[in-house]
């Protein structure tokens, strides 16, 4: 029987910038943090415009897009106490 592999290669390694488009959406009271962040800042020149985003998927990498998400007043705590109670469906 074989020794079962390292536990490095059970690792997921995050999305390699040069060949997946990444979407970031922010979350509340943080929307000048990732767009100072320094991968923001070094992929500056690949951002792509919010109203631009359904081309995403067919943009080369390292293309992003930034987007400001909906806002809704609850905490992201009660809304997942909510669906485990099955008062929200996901």
């Amino acid at each position: 029987m074989a020794p079962p592999p390292p536990l490095e290669a059970n690792v997921i390694a995050p999305p390699d910038t040069s060949t997946v488009p990444i979407a970031v959406v922010n979350r509340p009271r943080s929307l000048p943090a990732p767009l100072s962040s320094r991968a923001a800042l070094g992929l500056a020149r690949y951002r792509v415009d919010a109203d631009d985003s359904k081309t995403l998927p067919n943009c080369d990498p390292p293309a992003w897009v930034f987007l400001i998400g909906p806002r809704i007043k609850a905490s992201s705590t009660a809304i997942r106490s909510a669906r485990g109670r099955g008062v929200l469906k996901r």
